[in-house]
């Protein structure tokens, strides 16, 4: 179904076991053309493994395996699951150790990529604190990059959807740089170096308060999927406040929020058209 935003769909999820099901139906929703721009190329599938914290605080399983099978029957012609993870539990080998990534990839018959490993590509993006980032190597290799990320506040970037995902694409020094003030400003300009092609936010549950790796946990049942990152957090950011936690310090307006007006400056565009 729609939601707010005119480019984002919504599904809900009864039980994880229907999670194919509804995964299928909400990427046809968004697009009936999206699954066959797939076919034959090289996809990155961009997790989140920040900490070792299951589900809501990384991304689950179930999702992830479920975004496979779409990619898989869509005919991609590699399919790679790849992230780094936050600085204070590197490094990122031991988070997917204690998530079970590597377990997970090999059932899934699919290779897991440890963005920390390198190598890393200097992507140009001429922004005010980033000229430009260093980027993994398979973020620039992929043919298309899809997402499945989590919903949840931060407190240092107030909430986490589709655009804080993109730091894990970056090295670790400048993933360190992050929190040397203007945080949003810095999030927009390296979404200004890589378009997903799909972002998936699984917001069956979120952290309505706290995170990025424990917090408040409330569920919403959703699925969202979006080709444009900003309209998908505006959404996101719909979903928190409608918890009406006490401790967030989320904007009644998602457009007042400092991420999606740093991404409005940067007239960030949407793969695809925006479908």
């Amino acid at each position: 179904m729609p939601m707010g935003e005119p480019h984002v769909r919504s599904v809900e999820v009864r039980s994880p076991a229907s999670l194919p099901e509804a995964m299928a139906k909400l990427v046809a929703d968004l697009d009936p053309g999206l699954p066959a721009e797939f076919a034959g190329r090289r996809v990155l599938l961009k997790a989140n493994f920040n900490s070792p914290h299951r589900y809501p605080a990384t991304s689950a399983p179930e999702a992830l395996a479920a975004l496979v099978a779409l990619l898989r029957s869509a005919g991609a012609a590699e399919i790679r699951i790849g992230d780094s993870c936050g600085l204070r539990w590197a490094p990122a080998a031991r988070v997917a150790e204690a998530l079970g990534v590597p377990a997970l990839a090999a059932r899934l018959g699919v290779e897991w990529v440890d963005f920390d490993a390198g190598p890393w590509v200097d992507v140009p993006v001429g922004g005010r604190f980033f000229p430009k980032v260093r980027l993994a190597e398979a973020a620039v290799r992929a043919e298309c990059i899809v997402y499945c990320c989590c919903v949840k506040t931060h407190p240092a970037a107030r909430f986490s959807a589709s655009l804080k995902h993109a730091i894990g694409f970056l090295a670790p020094e400048q993933r360190a740089a992050m929190h040397r003030g203007d945080m949003a400003e810095r999030i927009a300009e390296i979404n200004a170096a890589v378009t997903p092609r799909l972002v998936v936010a699984d917001a069956r549950k979120c952290f309505a308060a706290g995170g990025p790796a424990v917090g408040w946990v409330r569920r919403s049942g959703l699925l969202l999927a979006s080709a444009d990152r900003v309209a998908l957090d505006c959404e996101a950011v719909r979903i928190l406040r409608g918890f009406r936690p006490r401790l967030h310090r989320l904007a009644a307006d998602p457009e007042d929020e400092p991420q999606i007006r740093a991404a409005r400056a940067l007239r960030l565009a949407p793969a695809g058209g925006g479908s």
